[in-house]
């Protein structure tokens, strides 16, 4: 709104308070527009609002690296599962080799089948991957859960190994009683594994709810700054356009003032 006045007295306060509603009025509006605050006359409650957003935006993708990771645990659990039933085979084969009334013939041939099952187990060891990431390689796979970097943001899977550290056979019945108490300790570690494993899925799953408990609530508290109070907006609205009519017409009178000096000293 221009409205001109030669003096620099009076009417140039009044139309400096003008141009200050009008200015108000916009930002009023372009908040219940958008339906946020504006910050700009509160930087204390947009630097909180900020690092709101960023912790939400930690934990949102905190959430999807446990999700990730989850998978992680059960395409390895589902691996282990078909290694622990290869060593059972492997074991039943182990036992009927053991027993004396087997000749070295007949333990060959077991054997052929015990090696063909030892292949395998390598196979699924070297072929094992998530996102060309080989679970199997002897080192410590850990979930980045959290928001910071303390290990309570960290949750880890043991490492683990699940081919044999040595060469077995069960050509004669010794060889085959030596790799009976070989896959009986196998055995147990991968009962171990698995349960470790279990137990990581459990944290993994308890994490990823936390974290999506406190986005929650940080969304939540982050709205209270950032939301515009509509009624109040609109109430401030009104007083803004009141106070722009009393403006107005202190300006008019103001000119008029003006003029009727000029009149006089014609």
């Amino acid at each position: 709104m221009v409205t001109s006045i030669g003096d620099k007295g009076v009417g140039s306060l009044i139309q400096n308070s003008l141009r200050k509603t009008d200015s108000n009025k916009r930002k009023l509006f372009g908040e219940l527009s958008s339906g946020e605050r504006s910050f700009s006359s509160d930087a204390a409650a947009g630097a909180i609002s900020a690092q709101l957003e960023a912790l939400d935006s930690a934990l949102s993708q905190g959430t999807r690296n446990t999700r990730d990771f989850i998978s992680v645990a059960e395409l390895r659990g589902s691996a282990i599962d078909q290694v622990a039933n290869l060593r059972d085979r492997q074991s039943e084969l182990a036992n009927q080799a053991a027993n004396g009334t087997l000749s070295d013939q007949q333990r060959s041939v077991l054997n052929e089948e015990f090696q063909a099952l030892e292949q395998e187990i390598s196979r699924i060891e070297g072929t094992t991957t998530f996102n060309d990431i080989n679970l199997f390689d002897g080192n410590t796979l850990t979930a980045q859960v959290g928001a910071d970097s303390s290990e309570n943001s960290q949750i880890s899977l043991q490492s683990i190994d699940i081919s044999s550290s040595t060469e077995r056979n069960i050509l004669t019945a010794d060889a085959a009683r030596t790799a009976l108490d070989d896959i009986a300790t196998d055995r147990t570690t991968l009962s171990n594994i698995r349960a470790t494993d279990g137990a990581a899925v459990a944290r993994l799953e308890t994490a990823a709810e936390n974290n999506e408990s406190t986005r929650l609530a940080l969304e939540s508290a982050n709205s209270r700054l950032r939301d515009v109070d509509v009624a109040s907006t609109s109430a401030e609205i009104t007083r803004q356009n009141i106070l722009a009519q009393q403006q107005t017409g202190l300006l008019a009178q103001a000119n008029q003032s003006q003029q009727t000096v000029l009149n006089l000293l014609r």
